[in-house]
């Protein structure tokens, strides 16, 4: 708001968004000769100068931050720009990746011709964060090409390829709030082109109310994930041996309202994305949590197209009801428990 009037000041009180009224023979005489009465203007109503100027700054005015921090242009905005804006800041414009995305090698295993680095702090990672975005978009892109030439161009199966499967706000939210922040990117040891990266932290939530379980509708728990997929614990047809049970008693401590809700020994991985070498970092996460013994648990995010791949590295589907109610109220009727799906019959003959 004092970027607003500093603005508006500087102006002498006019729009700052440099308009111009068009204009207009409203106020004109109907005919050249004055035959007519000249259009009388109508009389504005007076307004509250005040509760205009917030009105017309707050959706308006917004102010960049550059790369290193620091506070950048106050820049203009619409309602609509606002309301899509889903980070908590906005950026300035991020810089393309010095080199084509589609010429990166795939990494190995054993990473041969790749330098592997621990990254650590919200400051490191944002340099990569172009680098993060375009590489998401390549591995889906290689992703959907692997999957055409083992099943064929014809399969009715596969989806379109998406071409941002991680989106820039999400990347860029996670790794400002993420708190601590640590992980590791993989890039070719002769030109630093990345290859892979993997960031985690604590568990955190911000709603007054979270839960996890697989009983209520709204965790989206189906009966064909219990089929054919691993649910609570369980192997697919399996009963849930109560891994939602165990994350719940998990002890917590915080104010949503604030720093949000920490689960000390609950790490999550946030972020995961590699051309060749997403499961050799998940391992090395998993291995150096296990070895700190830092976590008893670790969570993470996954999109349906990704879910295979973490089953196979012995993760489990869990359901998790959030609730943003303001304290005190009741919660909505589709947080309410409800009994879980039995498990199919091993015996049922297939369709």
């Amino acid at each position: 708001r004092e970027a607003a009037a500093a603005a508006a000041a500087a102006s002498g009180g006019e729009r700052s968004s440099g308009r111009k009224r068009r204009a207009s023979d409203k106020f004109k005489s109907k005919d050249a000769g004055g035959g007519d009465k000249p259009a009388q203007p109508k009389k504005k109503k007076k307004k509250k100068m005040g509760s205009t100027a917030r009105k017309a700054a707050a959706p308006r005015i917004a102010e960049i931050a550059t790369a290193d921090g620091a506070d950048g242009a106050v820049v203009e905005m619409t309602g609509r720009d606002a309301q899509m804006t889903s980070q908590r800041r906005l950026r300035a414009a991020l810089p393309e990746p010095p080199y084509d995305v589609e010429l990166v090698p795939a990494a190995t295993r054993d990473f041969a011709g790749s330098a592997l680095r621990r990254v650590d702090g919200t400051a490191a990672w944002e340099t990569l964060l172009a680098e993060i975005l375009v590489l998401c978009g390549e591995a889906a892109w290689r992703r959907t090409v692997a999957d055409r030439a083992k099943y064929g161009d014809s399969s009715l199966a596969l989806a379109a390829p998406d071409a941002k499967p991680l989106m820039l706000e999400y990347i860029s939210d996670r790794i400002d709030t993420d708190e601590p922040v640590w992980g590791y990117c993989v890039k070719t040891s002769n030109a630093g082109w990345l290859q892979g990266f993997v960031t985690c932290t604590r568990f955190t939530t911000w709603c007054p109310y979270f839960r996890w379980t697989t009983a209520a509708p709204s965790a989206a728990i189906t009966l064909d994930d219990v089929q054919h997929h691993a649910v609570d614990g369980a192997g697919p047809g399996g009963t849930p041996d109560g891994l939602c049970e165990e994350l719940q008693a998990c002890r917590r401590a915080g104010d949503p309202d604030s720093e949000g809700v920490v689960w000390p020994r609950v790490a999550e991985v946030s972020l995961l994305g590699g051309l060749g070498c997403g499961r050799t970092l998940l391992e090395l996460v998993l291995e150096e949590l296990a070895d700190s013994g830092d976590a008893d648990f670790v969570v993470l995010q996954a999109t349906d197209q990704a879910i295979p791949f973490y089953e196979k590295m012995g993760f489990s589907k869990v359901g998790a009801v959030a609730s943003f109610e303001a304290k005190g109220t009741e919660l909505p009727s589709e947080a309410l428990l409800r009994p879980p799906p039995p498990p199919p019959s091993r015996h049922a003959p297939s369709s």
